[in-house]
């Protein structure tokens, strides 16, 4: 026997049915503001597993960890193949280890899907889907996920709240500057400029490209030409090993693919250019090492 609803609740109903289906406007990223888009907006933890919710402590030992995050980028590197690249545009791409790969996109969908905040559009991307969720043929309509790929690490290795997640390098960057300027040494991530800082395993090693090659740390956030004031572009890779003259370090969408790349450090640890045209590669400039507190930190 059926059950008969009235026309002010059925209209109810349909009111709740129509206003769930529609789409949500998409956030405009400040990144200009402490954590961005994150500024006013409390992340739900609810599509995160467990683990990324952990204590602070594990055993007497701290969770978040450069080793946590040193391991996590490199098991992603070996599940790319182990793949090297040079600064330089150019590298060579792994037909059969990409982004559009079977394995390997649905791969970059996990980046995007556990390392933005839950309410962030870009969530619905992969390594064949834009941010709309729609899957697209050609490579330059997909979101590039470079930045996804490093929230997706510091998510994994524990950072819980002490990350600025975003799929922009920019909005992270500027939070490790603004934390800088306050003057905190125990901040969760600390921008230095790229010659005064020595990069340990788990740290970040930043440059901006394309629109943003002029613009040094000093400018940020409030410095930047009117032009560049919502949006630069920049990258950032996590660095896994320290030598006596290079550090390696990995990065997302290098050659559509997680990869390995050199940079040279003089005696002290720091970065350097081999000819100031080459910092670290043409149409690229080193900007910030930014240090992340980790526990063991």
């Amino acid at each position: 026997m059926g059950v008969k609803i009235q026309l002010p609740l059925r209209a109810s109903l349909l009111a709740l049915i129509l206003g769930a289906c529609m789409e949500r406007p998409p956030l405009v990223e400040d990144a200009r503001a402490p954590y961005g888009h994150l500024a006013d907006r409390p992340e739900s933890p609810t599509h995160l597993p467990p683990f990324t919710r952990a204590p602070v402590s594990r055993g007497g030992g701290p969770i978040f960890s450069r080793s946590a995050a040193v391991a996590i980028a490199l098991r992603e590197w070996a599940m790319f193949g182990r793949q090297k690249a040079a600064f330089e545009p150019g590298a060579v791409e792994d037909s059969e280890r990409n982004e559009a790969s079977e394995g390997y996109w649905q791969r970059i969908g996990e980046y995007w899907w556990l390392g933005l905040p839950a309410h962030e559009r870009r969530r619905r991307s992969t390594g064949i889907h834009d941010s709309d969720g729609n899957e697209t043929v050609s490579p330059e309509a997909r979101d590039p996920w470079s930045a996804a790929f490093i929230s997706y690490v510091m998510r994994m290795a524990g950072a819980r709240e002490r990350f600025a997640y975003s799929g922009a390098h920019r909005v992270y960057i500027t939070a490790a500057k603004r934390h800088r300027d306050m003057g905190g040494p125990d901040a969760p991530i600390l921008a230095h400029p790229p010659d005064g800082h020595s990069p340990k395993p788990g740290d970040l090693v930043c440059h901006s490209r394309g629109n943003a090659q002029a613009i040094t740390l000093d400018m940020l956030p409030d410095r930047l030409p009117a032009e560049l004031a919502e949006r630069w572009e920049s990258h950032c890779d996590l660095v896994t090993a320290v030598g006596l003259d290079s550090i390696d370090v990995v990065g997302g969408n290098v050659g559509n693919a997680v990869a390995l790349r050199r940079a040279p450090i003089d005696a002290t640890g720091r970065l350097v250019c081999e000819r100031p045209d080459l910092c670290p590669a043409p149409g690229l400039r080193w900007l910030a090492v930014i240090e992340v507190g980790y526990g063991d930190r």
